[in-house]
């Protein structure tokens, strides 16, 4: 009777209506749509602490990555894949980012 109870702990109970049951889900489904927009990576705005261009980057080897140092420590790194592109990068450790861009030089952004 325990592995049937486990499976059915997101049911609605037995005194909740049809109608309640589908406002639920619906509520659920607005949740859900707003949680995706808010987390989606591309709508959303970071402060940018230092505009960066490839020059100012170090590159491995074959040019697979390429890495700014970040003044927490740790490092901005960006795939090549990436690298023709104008792109915000984010570290996962701290919350500075940098805007990549195409041609000049380091620019520290001011506020």
């Amino acid at each position: 009777k325990r592995k049937r109870e486990q499976g059915w702990y997101h049911k609605q109970g037995p005194d909740v209506s049809v109608t309640e049951a589908e406002e639920h889900l619906q509520r659920f489904i607005e949740v859900n749509q707003a949680w995706k927009v808010l987390t989606g990576e591309l709508n959303q705005s970071w402060p940018v602490d230092a505009r960066v261009s490839l020059d100012d980057m170090t590159s491995d080897d074959d040019n697979e990555v390429y890495a700014y140092g970040c003044r927490c420590g740790g490092e901005f790194s960006i795939g090549r894949e990436a690298a023709d592109e104008k792109a915000i990068v984010c570290r996962d450790t701290c919350s500075l980012s940098i805007r990549k861009s195409l041609g000049c030089s380091i620019k520290s952004v001011l506020f």
